[in-house]
């Protein structure tokens, strides 16, 4: 039961902030999901690529990294 417990808070949350700042939906044929995607997968190419080079990593290594 506790693990529910996210669910109404998120929604009351949610629509405590939607009537608060009097926001309304945006459709979803309007919503912009391509501006700026170039970037994103140029710094992710690069992130990938230090990562690489970075050789092998060992357990304790992923765990340091992970923090």
């Amino acid at each position: 039961m506790t693990s529910y417990i996210g669910l109404p808070i998120f929604v009351i949350s949610w629509g405590g902030y939607k009537l608060y700042y009097r926001t309304s939906l945006i459709p979803a044929h309007e919503v912009d999901l391509i501006t700026g995607k170039r970037e994103i997968d140029e710094e992710e190419e690069q992130f990938l690529a230090e990562e690489e080079a970075k050789g092998p990593r060992n357990f304790l290594q992923r765990m340091w990294d992970s923090l």
